[in-house]
């Protein structure tokens, strides 16, 4: 799994509430940049980058519940053929609708060259974008063309050591796969700033992914815990939520910073180890965003920079209220992700799937 969409299924059923958790982090990194865009608009000065932060809480939810769909929907054997099979599967959900939205912001930046210029178009920067390499931009941030892209630089990371890892013995799988992605943060990280690579592998961010493949794994093995932790695991989202929202009087107070990670995982963990967890039921229009949480993650930034261009450019800041706008940022974004998903993303997938069935028979039948 990665931010993309498409029901998680497996022989124990449908985990509704991952889908939910997929929808709940994309809305979340929408809110982030809906408020960014506001704070900068109308010049807000009683918001500071850092009381936004927190809501990047939403990537920290998709790196776990990533690690942990990759675990749980693994097969029973592991081999040069499973790998294969698991990457073309990953490549063809992941790929297409990526090189969509790279392609429109380049057409986009050509078409509104002013409003686009703070993108600094560079040929080898959009290829490296394209093939998933990471590079440090002109500002000297590791953050590719299509900027929502590093993500996805990431998830790639995770497919490729994943199924290189397939290659060995599932017994030491779990072991080897944390120890590849332990030694970089714990042993590498002093070194980051003089390597892009070693920065990109060193992020503590990769935790999340090992967190929910563990998660996942424990899954696999049949630990259960008891059936009223499903309830405790509500409890947790919505403390999570409480001190999201309050992160910057707590902080100021105690402090003590938004703990996201240990959020991520502990909320995976909890909705999914419980006994019964896999027979929970979540409302349609929930699942819905979950399924399309991919097309809205990558398409949102266009929805809310065609209204920040709109707006700016007929001088409408003093007519529309900032919480308006951000309202608006939300609806337009949740609108252009669900269209993404039933007219571009669902098709790409069909026809991407049809491409590799063709080349490797029996594929996704497995």
């Amino acid at each position: 799994m990665t931010v993309s969409g498409g029901a998680i299924l497996s022989e124990r059923g449908t985990l509704d509430s991952i889908q939910v958790m997929r929808g709940f982090a994309a809305v979340l990194i929408v809110i982030y940049h809906a408020l960014k865009e506001t704070v900068s608009l109308y010049g807000l000065t009683n918001f500071s980058a850092g009381q936004l932060e927190p809501l990047i809480y939403g990537i920290d939810l998709f790196f776990v519940i990533s690690g942990f769909i990759m675990i749980y929907t693994s097969p029973a054997e592991f081999n040069a053929s499973a790998a294969k099979t698991f990457m073309l599967k990953r490549i063809a959900r992941i790929v297409p609708l990526y090189w969509f939205f790279i392609t429109l912001l380049v057409i986009a930046y050509f078409i509104l060259p002013q409003q686009l210029d703070y993108l600094g178009f560079n040929i080898n920067d959009v290829v490296k974008t394209y093939l998933f390499i990471p590079y440090y931009n002109g500002d000297g941030i590791l953050m590719p063309f299509y900027k929502v892209g590093w993500t996805l630089n990431y998830e790639m990371y995770f497919y490729a050591l994943f199924a290189f890892f397939m290659l060995i013995p599932k017994r030491f799988f779990m072991i080897a796969l944390t120890i590849a992605l332990l030694v970089p943060v714990f042993f590498m990280r002093g070194s980051a700033e003089q390597n892009e690579i070693i920065h990109f592998i060193s992020a503590p961010i990769v935790l999340n992914f090992l967190s929910g493949i563990w998660i996942g794994f424990m899954v696999k093995k049949g630990i259960a815990l008891p059936t009223i932790i499903k309830y405790l695991g509500v409890l947790v989202i919505a403390a999570s939520l409480i001190w999201l929202i309050f992160a910057a009087q707590i902080y100021a107070a105690t402090g003590l910073s938004f703990p996201q990670k240990t959020f991520a995982a502990l909320t995976i963990a909890l909705i999914v180890l419980p006994r019964g967890a896999f027979d929970m039921k979540m409302p349609k229009f929930a699942g819905f965003l979950g399924d399309s949480s991919y097309s809205l993650y990558l398409s949102h930034s266009f929805a809310i920079g065609v209204l920040v261009v709109c707006i700016g450019q007929l001088d409408l800041t003093a007519h529309v209220a900032p919480w308006l706008f951000c309202g608006l940022c939300l609806f337009l974004s949740i609108s252009a992700g669900s269209v993404s998903f039933l007219l571009i993303e669902k098709p790409m997938l069909r026809l991407s799937k049809s491409y590799i069935l063709r080349q490797n028979k029996n594929l996704f039948n497995r």
